[in-house]
């Protein structure tokens, strides 16, 4: 797991595990958490330029998730967001729905 933070995303990939740790969460295999940690990271880092677009359209994002914003910021370096389509979106949830069922039946 990323400890080194080169750049915001493995610092968000950082913060998510000591989060989750403070919470009590922990995995009996490494790469079955890692996995996890990582499609939370990449589900928060997609949508995290676009937040206030999400707020806008009534779209919540549960609020346990907002000591994550601001690692995605395209605009600190004179960037544009990247375009956020329906398709992207559905994908990273269907990843993101997958990895967390995988997890929860292994409970079992």
């Amino acid at each position: 797991m990323p400890k080194q933070t080169p750049n915001n995303r493995f610092k968000l990939f950082n913060d998510i595990t000591d989060f989750l740790k403070q919470c009590g969460l922990g995995w009996t295999s490494p790469d079955e958490g890692e996995s996890f940690i990582w499609r939370i990271t990449d589900a928060l880092w997609l949508v995290d330029p676009h937040r206030h677009t999400f707020v806008e359209r009534n779209c919540r994002i549960p609020e346990i998730w907002d000591a994550f914003i601001g690692y995605n910021n395209p605009r600190l370096y004179k960037r544009l967001p990247q375009q956020l389509s329906k398709e992207r979106l559905i994908t990273e949830s269907h990843n993101l729905f997958a990895i967390t069922e995988k997890v929860c039946q292994n409970l079992y």
